[in-house]
């Protein structure tokens, strides 16, 4: 059974006009997962209709075998995490926010062993919004390990990070896709090609390749995806290819 189905999917945000046109794919096994594509190619959109913050029009989206529009909010909680790109002001301590990752089970858990698992120890005790951005965004990783959730969907994680924070993130998402699906939307080439056991490459609105990081570049496609023109290209190549570890 699939993890996540998803097939001829179709959205627009106004009639005759789609962001998300007859989109397909899948993924069966755990790990990092990725959607590449540049702004405004429908990213954070198939991320808001899999969290049900938008409704879809035509197609199937499958959650563990079942349709999403038949799940309720609640259960899907248990089977699905979420982590948007903006980081939100919150007025509690870390142990406060790491622990509404035990939200959807109705009582408490260990927020000790998962702040150890991320090294979050030292700051259980400060306030959230004195935290640097890669430490918040730890913190906000550690709720999702808290969550325990199959399905884990986070949208562009390396935005306003130092390489530094992005390495650390990219370990992390690694750690948290042992036995977890780990699906992100980012542009980040580098990182889609550190992490990524799939990389999906989406172009208005639709699925137009499956990658893996050794081959992102053995064709034109992801040249043409974010429009680089023919004197670019040799230094656009050069620049983002990275050795896997």
């Amino acid at each position: 059974m699939d993890y996540l189905n998803i097939k001829h999917l179709n959205f627009g945000y106004l009639k005759d006009s789609f962001v998300l046109k007859d989109l397909s794919f899948f993924i069966s096994d755990y790990g990092v997962y990725i959607l590449l594509g540049r702004n405004g190619s429908g990213k954070t959109t198939l991320m808001k209709i899999l969290i049900k913050y938008l409704p879809y029009h035509k197609g199937s989206v499958k959650i563990n075998g079942t349709e999403l529009s038949s799940i309720s909010l609640h259960d899907l909680s248990k089977n699905v995490a979420f982590l948007e790109s903006e980081i939100p002001m919150i007025s509690l301590k870390v142990r406060e926010v790491i622990s509404w990752g035990f939200y959807p089970y109705g009582n408490g858990g260990n927020v000790k062993s998962v702040a150890e698992i991320l090294h979050l120890d030292n700051l259980l005790c400060k306030d959230f919004n004195s935290l640097s951005t890669g430490e918040k965004k730890r913190v906000l990783l550690a709720r999702i390990f808290a969550q325990n959730s199959k399905i884990v969907l986070i949208d562009e994680p390396f935005n306003f990070l130092d390489p530094y924070y992005q390495t650390e993130i990219a370990l992390i998402l690694k750690k948290l896709a042992e036995n977890r699906v780990v699906l992100i939307s980012t542009h980040n080439l580098d990182a889609a090609q550190f992490v990524g056991k799939k990389i999906f490459l989406l172009d208005n609105g639709r699925i137009i390749a499956e990658k893996t990081g050794e081959n992102l570049f053995s064709d034109d496609l992801i040249i043409n995806i974010f429009g680089v023109d023919e004197q670019l290209k040799p230094h656009f190549k050069r620049f983002f290819r990275i050795k896997r570890c």
